[in-house]
């Protein structure tokens, strides 16, 4: 994989955790399903308008599966881990990505 594309997939994880971290300061529908609701149905915006490039479509589906399967908790903590791995890559590689999310 080039770093142009962990680049893009840093974006990719970047731009849903603004969205997961968005949604759970709202507090609106904040119950399981309306987690994983929300989750969805951001996945699913952003492969119906290709907000992203090709690459990361395959990461979309795969966490569409994940977030059928998993605590809403688990699947937060998964993108964060994902995001810090690809952020990483860019930076050994003087790539300069997104900020740092931090854990709150």
């Amino acid at each position: 994989m080039d770093i142009a594309s962990v680049k893009s997939l840093s974006r990719f994880y970047y731009s849903l955790l603004v969205s997961v971290r968005m949604f759970r300061k709202e507090g609106n529908n904040f119950t399981l399903k309306g987690r994983k609701r929300h989750i969805s149905g951001w996945l699913n915006q952003a492969k119906n308008r290709k907000l992203f490039s090709r690459v990361v479509f395959q990461d979309i589906e795969w966490l569409m599966i994940q977030n059928q399967k998993l605590h809403p908790d688990v699947m937060e903590r998964q993108l964060l881990k994902i995001y810090r791995t690809s952020r990483f890559i860019c930076l050994t590689a003087g790539v300069r990505t997104f900020k740092y999310i931090m854990n709150e």
